[in-house]
């Protein structure tokens, strides 16, 4: 399975590119039709021996220990700075729980605090306009993501009643009234900024300390995606992205 699941891992050498910036200039790529057969891969991919994730992932996921240097090259193209991409040692799919199994601290946004790139590659058809990955601004800081050692963050954690950055951090991505972006009412806290639409064989890549969370989940586990968590030099930079040349 693990071979067929990487012979299907094709590279469209003639992708199509969006860029858009929520924090910091191009911070966020859009990526459609990145495999040349996204539905063969999505197949194959359903038959792989998921289990409840851990962390704060909502869902089932497993990890292969596949090297992906097609969507390493594609994504080390894209990077507008002097980063320098680390190679991907595993692939992540995914299948997002229904809501009603989310916890409450996963009806709030959040940051990949341990990488600087994160993305999806939507492996699905969409049920929905609403689906997609929603990019959120935290309303009483003004904040859109979390960037150890940004000015910004660090007059955001001292304006607020914790001590440090870390405890100021934790507590946004906390429950509590009025801050689930999943509830009948908006939420008090967290403001929409950008919402990047669900559609098949589409990557939406991002620097991953923006606070980020899925749009509208459904009813069932059905929406399968490949994950993507790459680390990158310089590691406190933030990440900006172009087309690829």
């Amino acid at each position: 399975m693990i071979n067929k699941i990487r012979a299907l891992m094709k590279v469209n050498p003639e992708p199509r590119f969006e860029l858009f910036t929520v924090a910091h200039e191009h911070d966020l790529a859009v990526v459609d039709d990145v495999y040349l057969d996204w539905r063969g891969l999505a197949e194959a991919a359903k038959h792989l021996p998921f289990e409840p994730a851990l962390g704060s992932y909502p869902g089932l996921r497993v990890t292969l220990r596949i090297h992906t240097p097609a969507i390493e090259g594609l994504i080390a193209g894209m990077l507008a700075s002097d980063h320098l991409l680390g190679a991907q040692e595993s692939s992540v799919f995914s299948l997002l729980g229904s809501l009603a199994t989310f916890d409450d601290e996963q009806h709030v946004p959040h940051r990949d605090a341990d990488v600087e790139i994160s993305g999806v590659i939507y492996l699905c058809d969409g049920e929905g306009k609403s689906e997609g990955t929603g990019f959120y601004k935290h309303r009483p800081s003004g904040l859109s993501g979390g960037f150890i050692g940004d000015p910004e963050l660090a007059e955001a954690a001292r304006a607020s009643p914790f001590n440090t950055i870390d405890e100021f951090l934790f507590d946004l991505s906390s429950s509590g009234p009025g801050r689930s972006i999943y509830g009948p009412a908006p939420s008090l806290t967290w403001e929409l900024t950008h919402a990047v639409e669900l559609r098949p064989n589409r990557l939406v890549l991002f620097d991953s300390r923006l606070f980020h969370a899925a749009l509208s989940p459904r009813r069932r586990t059905t929406r399968l995606t490949q994950n993507l968590f790459l680390r990158t030099q310089p590691a406190k930079v933030p990440v900006r992205f172009r087309e690829f040349p």
